[in-house]
Order: C-alpha cells, then sequence, then structure tokens
C-alpha cells in the first residue's frame, strides 16, 4: 500500500497548503508523521488557527510573537528534531494563532530543506464549509494545495451544527442534507474553492473518512472534478489507506 507521502509526491523545501473542512488537523499529522520516520524535516503551521491537542502538543513549538530570533532558533532545532510548529502566538489553552502570510517566507529562509505544512482554512471543527471572500489565507507561494473534504458529512442535515459558513454553502448549493451534489457545488460553482485554488500549485483533491458504501459518491464527486486537480484521493487516514481515483 502506498504512503501519503508517496502518493503525494512530496520533495523538501516545499510549502503544502491545507484547506476545507473534516480531517485537515489528522491529514497533516499523518503526512508529517511520515516524513519524520524517513528523517525528513517538517515545519506544521497555520495561516488561521491551529489546534494545540493530540500529536501536536507532545512537540516542540516557537511562537513568532514572542520570539523574535524564531527563525534562527527553527534551524537549529531542525537539526535534531523531525517535526517542529511554529506559530504565531498562545491563543488559548488548546490553541495557537497562526502566523501572517508572509512569515511563510521566512520559515523557507530558516528550514530550506523542511517541507512546510499549513493550515490555511478553518471549520471550527464543523464537517463542512464554504470559503469566505477572505478565505483560504494562501501564503504568497504553495507548490501543494490538498482540499479536504469528508464523506462523514454525507447525509448529515445542512445547518449550523454541520456546516461552518452556512450562508456560503446555501448560496452555493440546494437541498436540506449533504449530499455528493453539495460537495461538488461547493467545489465547482463560481466562489467555491476551484475559484480560490492557488493557480501555480499542484491540487489535490482529498476526500477523507473513506467507508464502504461511498463508492456512488466517490465516483460522483471525481466525475465532476477531475478535470480541476492533478490527483484525486479517497482515504481513511488513521488506518492508512489512501486510494486515487479510478478516473485517473
Amino acid at each position: 500500500m502506498d504512503s501519503l507521502s508517496r502518493l503525494l509526491k512530496i520533495r523538501g523545501g516545499e510549502v503544502v497548503a491545507v484547506i476545507g473542512a473534516g480531517g485537515k488537523h489528522t491529514f497533516m499529522c499523518r503526512l508529517s508523521q511520515e516524513l519524520a520516520a524517513a528523517s525528513r524535516p517538517v515545519v506544521l503551521t497555520s495561516t488561521t488557527n491551529l489546534h494545540r491537542s493530540g500529536d501536536y502538543a507532545a512537540l516542540p513549538s516557537l511562537l513568532a510573537d514572542e520570539d523574535k530570533n524564531w527563525p534562527s532558533r527553527l534551524h537549529s532545532l531542525l537539526k535534531h528534531e523531525h517535526r517542529v510548529v511554529v506559530a504565531g502566538s498562545q491563543l488559548a489553552a488548546k490553541m495557537w494563532r497562526g502566523l501572517e502570510p508572509r512569515q511563510i517566507d521566512d520559515i523557507r529562509s530558516a528550514a530550506p530543506e523542511a517541507t512546510v505544512l499549513v493550515k490555511c482554512d478553518g471549520a471550527r471543527k464543523r464537517m463542512l464549509k464554504a470559503p469566505s471572500k477572505h478565505e483560504p489565507v494562501f501564503p504568497q507561494k504553495v507548490d501543494l494545495c490538498v482540499l479536504i473534504l469528508s464523506l462523514e458529512a454525507i447525509g448529515k442535515p445542512i445547518d449550523q451544527q454541520h456546516v461552518h459558513r452556512l450562508e456560503r454553502v446555501l448560496a452555493l448549493t440546494s437541498g436540506s442534507a449533504i449530499t455528493a451534489r453539495t460537495f461538488i457545488d461547493l467545489i465547482i460553482r463560481p466562489g467555491g474553492y476551484a475559484d480560490r485554488l492557488p493557480p501555480e500549485a499542484v491540487r489535490v483533491l482529498y476526500l477523507s473518512h473513506d467507508r464502504p458504501g461511498q463508492q456512488e459518491a466517490k465516483e460522483a464527486i471525481f466525475a465532476a472534478t477531475a478535470d480541476l486537480f492533478g490527483l484525486q484521493l479517497a482515504a481513511d487516514t488513521i488506518a492508512g489507506r489512501f486510494v486515487k481515483s479510478g478516473l485517473e
């Protein structure tokens, strides 16, 4: 079975932007663990907010707002640590405030061999979202952009409990429950994610929480968006199961 890092063809020095909802944190953990296991340096960061929980809480971290010398400290840390978190400041007990987009360039300069994983989108722990006009918050240069949508959301109501930016979702799609059509609309309709993807980046569609019985929904989403992405994956991230679209 292919690893996530091999499927994505991750190279050192690249900036990987992670957007969408329903698995960004788990995706970044998994990818960073794979790279670290291969002794490849990784910086985990965000241009929004970053949850300080689970795997992230145990990692060494640098706060740019509190330490002006953080780039040199990052360079030193990565000599003996494979994964480091860089954030702006402590926002709450289990939350960091992210960096300014321009500061991602400072990471690249300080750690030119590291893969930089950047969470560029927030979903307030909801299963689904559509981007607002100011989202996602991308750094100036993105090499790979991964749009995550959770198949677990299918069948759930389109409401405040399950959806972030509900007004944006309602403006892009119709119906009272989340379906494959909902996902397609949020990607391809004007104002959806297709309009926001970085033009120079390799684009990946990542359908998380892949479970039995979802084949029809996956095939519909992949078929409708095939021209927009260089790679389409359905995945059970925690189990480490990653399946490429049969359309490729």
